[in-house]
Formats: structure tokens, sequence, C-alpha cells
């Protein structure tokens, strides 16, 4: 058999072969089994041997042929006419096989005389000379016996094979003794690499039981670990442990904090006894500098000499009562100054009510709001002499209020039973702006007395004066479209305006169609409604020479007004056809 060998176990001699060829059958109790390698090179041919070749042996000589039997004489042919020719009959059945001739009568030559027999001969591969094909006498095992298996087993030997690589180094041996060592020395190795019995000397020493033991005081700041930015090294907790980086940031201290149980960075407590102990805070530090006097709590009777500031807001629920000095409210700062501001409804007086004539009350060079809650009643000049009360000197450069909250109010100048006033209101030396009833909620301005017996002077001035309406809502720019009263087809016509929902300039091009008599010739929307008393009125004027050459019927007028808008129609007799006019509007609310 041969076959291919698939695994070997070289401790227990087990191997697993798959067999390719098969020679022969039987049952074996032993096998041998011959491992080829690689197949060698074919050997080189012998030499011819130099023997003659043998002489031919003689030919035996023939024998005689035996003589061929008589032949039978022809029988006669018959004398009848040949009949016609019948119709082929039927293939009759192969007649039977007739008898073999007698054999000739020459006798057979005499055999020869038979050799003796020679010893039995052995293939040359057959080892065991059985006569029998072994499988282990197939030495090439390539599944043939023949001549190529006769050498015995040995193969011929094939080319060298190249060296093979280096195996890898084993594994280093067990070190041997050193040889005896000094009791609490260590070996170390010299200049020449050879180990050398020393002691162990320097910031430490070593017992023999191997414990080495740092000296006091070895370890200095450079030797120690490196820590964290800002922090010292310690144990924060409140049991042995190990120690670890306790960092700070910015005003912070170290302290055990108010548990006694942390360390840690952080602020102090100025209330803890064990923080401040027996000294006094100085006032720079943010203390009193006094160990009597308590300026937190203000409830007991103390006397404070020098000036104090406050940075925050101060409240005194009993009032401040000032002697002696001058008292000053804001008199630095851009700040608002809020006098009974409360839902108290006292009287608030500054200056005196019976001063002498001459006494001058100011109330600062700021802005100042009288306003505190809706039912509060301020009152400027109540006095029943016959004093000048002036709002707004020439100095003055601020904005002056009155009644700007945003509820309804009822603002009152000179409104005493008797006396004479005389009542100045911007009276500066250059241009003032003065806005009456400008507030959110609907408002009442009375410009003289309800009192039909007296008379009421109101002088607008020498120069000139622009009064404004007060309407709101009419800070933004309106829309309009055109009606068939300008717009009939045709053309191009437009509608332009320039302005704000209270007044502006109206431009219309009227179409090429002639516009339709007594027609709507635009309608203005306002950007958002107004917001007025009773009533609205729109003036409206002509703007160029167009619009101003309109007769009575052809003449636009104001047909209808709202919050939301207003219409211009003209008369019975339309505008021109293709024709630019121009209005200018002004809105008047009541």
């Amino acid at each position: 058999m041969i076959g291919t060998v698939q695994s070997y176990n070289p401790i227990t001699g087990s191997m697993t072969a798959v067999m390719n060829t098969r020679v022969g059958t039987g049952t074996f109790a032993t096998w041998f089994v011959n491992l080829s390698g690689a197949t060698a090179a074919d050997g080189i041919t012998g030499a011819t041997g130099s023997g003659s070749t043998g002489s031919t042996g003689f030919t035996g000589a023939t024998g005689a042929t035996g003589s061929t039997g008589v032949t039978g004489s022809t029988g006669a042919t018959g004398s009848g006419s040949t009949g016609t020719t019948g119709t082929t009959g039927t293939t009759g059945s192969t007649g039977s096989t007739g008898a073999t001739g007698a054999t000739g009568s020459g006798s057979t030559g005499t055999t020869g005389f038979t050799g003796s027999t020679g010893s039995q001969g052995y293939s040359c591969w057959d080892t065991n000379q059985n006569g029998i094909n072994d499988p282990a006498e197939d030495v090439n095992l390539d599944g043939f016996w023949n001549v190529s298996d006769c050498n015995a087993g040995v193969a011929v030997p094939g080319p060298k094979g190249s060296t093979g690589s280096t195996g890898s180094t084993g594994s280093t041996g067990a070190t041997g003794n050193p040889g005896a060592l000094t009791n609490t020395h260590i070996f170390v190795g010299n200049a020449g690499g050879v180990a050398t019995d020393v002691a162990m000397s320097g910031d430490a020493t070593i017992a023999n039981t191997g414990a080495v033991t740092i000296s006091n005081n070895a370890v200095t700041d450079a030797k120690f670990r490196q820590g964290i930015a800002r922090s010292v090294v310690g144990v924060a907790g409140n049991a042995t442990a190990n120690t670890a980086d306790i960092q700070g940031i910015t005003d912070q201290i170290l302290r055990i904090d108010g548990t006694g149980t942390i360390l840690a960075f952080g602020s102090i407590d100025l209330s803890k006894a064990a923080t401040v102990g027996t000294s006094i805070l100085p006032i720079a530090n943010g203390g009193t500098n006094s160990a009597t006097q308590n300026w937190v709590d203000l409830t007991t009777v103390q006397t404070a000499a020098g000036a104090k500031t406050w940075t925050n807001l101060g409240t005194f629920n009993a009032g401040i009562t000032s002697t002696g000095g001058a008292v000053n409210l804001n008199a630095n700062n851009n700040q608002p100054t809020n006098i009974n501001t409360g839902t108290s409804t006292g009287i608030v007086s500054i200056g005196s009510t019976t001063g002498a004539a001459g006494t001058v009350h100011r109330v600062g060079t700021g802005n100042y709001s009288l306003d505190g809650a809706p039912t509060s009643t301020y009152t400027v000049g109540a006095s029943t002499t016959t004093g000048t009360i002036t709002i707004g000197g020439t100095a003055q450069t601020g904005n002056i209020s009155l009644g700007t909250s945003t509820g309804a109010e009822t603002v009152n100048i000179a409104t005493g039973a008797s006396g004479v006033k005389t009542v100045h209101i911007a009276d500066g030396a250059t241009a003032n702006i003065i806005t009456i009833g400008n507030g959110a909620a609907v408002n009442t301005v009375d410009v003289g007395s309800t009192n039909t017996t007296s008379v009421t002077t109101v002088n607008s001035g020498t120069g000139g004066v622009i009064i404004k309406n007060g309407l709101a809502g009419g800070s933004a720019v309106p829309t309009g479209v055109l009606g068939t009263g300008a717009n009939n087809g045709g053309g191009t016509p437009s509608i332009t305006i320039e302005g704000t929902n209270l007044a502006g300039k109206i431009t219309i091009m009227t179409s090429n169609n002639n516009p339709s008599n007594g027609g709507i010739v635009f309608t203005i929307t306002f950007a958002n409604a107004l917001s007025f008393g009773t009533k609205c009125y729109v003036s409206l004027t002509p703007g160029d020479f167009e619009a101003n050459l309109l007769s009575i019927d052809e003449k636009v007028y104001i047909s209808s007004t709202s919050p939301t808008g207003f219409i211009g129609t003209n008369g019975g007799t339309r505008l021109k056809r293709n024709t630019t006019y121009t209005w200018y509007y002004m809105i008047i609310g009541k």
C-alpha cells in the first residue's frame, strides 16, 4: 500500500495515513513501514558488460507433412433440358455441417526429451524469497515490484540540500550561587562588570531582611514629588490617609470648615469667635474699628461723627430729621431721586410754606419725577402768598415732566382761588419743546380758567410756536389707493404719500380714461390705528397749481374719517385725465 501521512505522534508512535494505492489482498499481523523522503535523482547508468554473445543453438528438424487424401470423382451431368425458371422459393434452413474429412495417414514426429527442471529462481526485490510481492518489498512505493525496488531499501543519495536556519537560542540556565555575602551588604556591579560585595550607604540603609530605611531629613524639596499650582500637600479629610494636593483660588485662605472635619481653601466666617478671637477688625477691612459700636444694627441710639456714605439703597422707616446743616440728596451722581414713592398719602414739603419772600427752594438740575401712587396729589405753589413759581429756568437743560405715569392724571398749575399768578413754563433763552397731555391714556388738558368770570391770558411768546396735536400712534407712514374718481383705467395712474399718519403730502396721477364724476379719489389707511378722544378731523389743502385751480364742483373734500384712515372724494365735476394733483393733509384729534 502507498499512502500520505496526515499526522504522527513522536511520543506514542501513532501515525495516521491515507492510502493512495493498494496491490494484492490478504491479512497480515505485522507491517513494514518505509517512510520515503524526496525522490532522489536517477543514478548513473552502469557500463555495458564486455562478454561476447553466445552462439545460437541448432534448429530442430521439421517433421514430415502428412499426405492429402484422394478426391472423390464428379458425378455425370443430367441430360434433360433446362426447365423454366420457377419462382424463387423461400430460403431453406441451413443444412447441417458436413462430416469432417478423415485425418491424413501421415504419422506425427516423436516429441523430444524434456530437460531437467532447474532450481527455483527469485526476483531481486523478493527479499524473503517467498514468491509474493510483499508491501515492504515495494521500496520506492510506486505500486510496482521491479528492479527499481532492488536497492535493498537504500535510496540513492540526492544532491546536498541548503543549510537550514539557525535554531532559536535556548533558555538561560539558572544563575549559579554567587558565593558568600557580608551581612546587610549587597552585590553591585563594578566598573569591570563583576558583582562586588559592598555596603549600602547614602540616604538609606538596608537590613538583612531586605527592609530599606530612609535616613531622617534625607528627602529634600528637590527630591519630593511635584504638586499642582497654588496648593499644599496634606490630608483634607478627618482620618489618616495618603496625602494629596489641596488647591486654592483667588482670595481664599486655608482653614478648617465649620464642621471641623475638612481642611480646604475658602473664605473665613467673621462670625466665628475662633476666626477673629479678641481682635478688632478695622473699617478698611470691613469692620467697625470699635469694640462697642455695631453699625450693622442701628436699632440703638448712636452718634456717628464724620461724613457717612451709603453706596446702596438705605431704608428709614421712621423718617430722617436733619438739623444744623445742608441736606443733599443725590448731589453727585446721575441717579433717580425718589421722595415718598410708596403707598403713603402723606404730605411732602420742600421748604417752608410760610417762608419769607425771596426764599429759594431748588430741586436740583437733573431729571426729577413727582409720581407716586395713582391717588397721590402733588401741589407746587399752594401757599397763600403771591410768589412766582418757575419751572425750568434760564439755565435748565434737562426734561421737566408733569404727570407722565401710565394712569390718567390731572395736572393743576396755578389754580388757586385767589391771587394773581404768573406761571413760566420752559422760560429759558433757547428753543424749547413743550408737551402737554402726551401720555398713553386719555388726558384732559385745560389752559386757562374754567371760571367764565375770570380772564386768563396765554402768551405764546414772541417767536414762532408749533402746536402738536398729541394723537397716539402717529409716527408711522400711511398707505393709499386710488378710487374711480382718479383711476378709471388706462395710462399709469399712481398715488404717493410723504409724511406720517398725522401730517404729510398726497400726490396722485389720474388715469388716461376720464375719471368718474363724484367718485372717490383716494382712500388713505393709517399704518396703525390712531388713538384720540371723541373726534378726528382731517385738514386738506391744495399743494400744487392744478389742485389750487379746481372749481367748487371739482374740489376734493374729506368724505369719511375713522381711527384707521380717511377718504377723499371730488364734487360733481370730474378731475382731468393724465394730470398730477398734490394736497397737504393734517390730522387733528379731539
